[in-house]
């Protein structure tokens, strides 16, 4: 089953909003990311600079007590930091913040030379990831030892990783209030298509009665303060002024839509009354079907009147004692009178549509026709005595009369 139009209009709608919610959450996680690693990172070099500068005085009085109150004062600055040491010129630890013991794999897992101003490396140390930095201690271009800290990774993309998740909240609660908004656009728009196409097929159906558009909430009379009851659009409450002939409103252009519409964009009810494109359409069909509605009464009541007369045609044709028919180009007859039916002994319906093969036989046949084949070539009439056998004995007709017909669609025909 195809999915109808009411559907692909959903469907295009909320994968819109899903691409364009995919395409915000991997920008924003990757920059939030980007981020909060960059930060991480000036953070610790930040500390690091700090905490080197405090030490240069208690590494030269060899204060042990004050190094470590700096370095236990530093982790306690957040839960992200892990560790903070302190290693000489030689690289031999001074003080540490480790509980079990220091790690001598760690001293020479993060260098940093005399002219650098600090060193990052990314460790993984039993599963978590840390921020290694290491910053040298120095007093007037002389290198006293090193400054180590460690930041969690692994905690900054815990945090990361909560921010992602409220990005992504937030984009769903935005979907479905886009969806919700998006949906009560849709559906007025659905519904009058729904609309429009049941009642295309009640026209089709023969039902031009259909009304598709919503009854008018401004009219052209209140608008402009008319009561003029002679007026078509006067209380006509399916089918906007500007679409109706006739109109009797003093600006109003003289005759139908496309005479009249170019002025009508100009009129103030034309202005507050116009509606979408929709409704527009909406309107325009049901001006259509009323149309159609009164070309098929006209031609309905010309059909009348044509059989009228074609009835008293053939009245007076019955009339006339003469034989009188008439053949198209191609020989067939179209109308006979009822003298002519009488002389073959036949009703005229089983005259009507036949050839003279059909009628005749001998010799007449092949008189007849090649006599109507040189009046529709030449357009010279044909006058001769003529005898017809009668169903009973031959009769003889002074005088017959073969002429040429011209109709209107010019298929030439002959008369006799």
């Amino acid at each position: 089953m195809k999915l109808g139009f009411r559907g692909k209009i959903y469907l295009g709608f909320f994968s819109l909003l899903l691409i364009q919610g995919l395409v915000i959450f991997f920008w924003v996680s990757h920059v939030v990311k980007e981020s909060m690693l960059e930060e991480l990172k000036n953070r610790g070099i930040s500390i690091g600079i700090s905490l080197s500068a405090r030490m240069v005085e208690p590494i030269l009085g060899m204060d042990f007590l004050r190094m470590k109150v700096l370095v236990d004062e530093t982790v306690q600055l957040g839960d992200d930091i892990f560790y903070t040491f302190v290693l000489d010129e030689e690289e031999n630890p001074l003080i540490h913040t480790f509980k079990q013991g220091f790690p001598v794999a760690l001293k020479t897992a993060n260098t940093v030379l005399n002219n650098q101003k600090g060193s990052i490396q990314l460790l993984d140390i039993g599963g978590q990831l840390i921020y290694d930095y290491a910053i040298p201690v120095i007093l007037n271009d002389n290198r006293l030892g090193t400054l180590r800290l460690g930041l969690f990774r692994t905690r900054a993309e815990k945090a990361v990783n909560k921010i992602i998740i409220y990005v992504v909240v937030t984009i769903i609660v935005a979907i479905l209030i886009a969806g919700f908004v998006g949906t009560l656009l849709l559906n007025p728009v659905t519904k009058s298509i729904k609309k429009l196409h049941e009642s295309s097929e009640q026209a089709l159906m023969g039902n031009l009665d259909v009304r598709t558009a919503p009854l008018l909430k401004r009219t052209c009379w209140e608008t402009m303060q008319c009561h003029q009851k002679e007026c078509p659009a006067y209380k006509n409450y399916h089918h906007r002024c500007w679409y109706l002939v006739g109109t009797l409103c003093p600006d109003c252009v003289e005759g139908e839509y496309a005479k009249k519409i170019d002025s009508c964009q100009q009129c103030e009810v034309y202005k507050r009354c116009s509606g979408d494109e929709i409704q527009t359409l909406a309107e325009s069909f049901d001006v259509m079907t009323l149309s159609l509605k009164d070309n098929l009464s006209d031609l309905k009541s010309a059909e009348s009147i044509l059989n009228e007369q074609k009835d008293l045609l053939q009245m007076i044709l019955d009339a006339i004692p003469d034989f009188i028919s008439l053949q198209d180009h191609e020989g067939r007859y179209v109308s006979v009178n009822r003298a002519f039916c009488e002389m073959l002994d036949k009703n005229k319906e089983d005259i009507v549509g036949r050839v003279n093969d059909d009628l005749f036989s001998g010799n007449q046949v092949e008189q007849y026709n090649r006599e109507d084949k040189r009046i529709l070539e030449t357009g010279i009439p044909l006058v001769k005595e003529n005898r017809v056998p009668g169903p009973k004995s031959p009769k003889e007709y002074p005088l017959l009369k073969k002429i040429e017909c011209l109709d209107p669609k010019a298929q030439n025909g002959c008369m006799w």
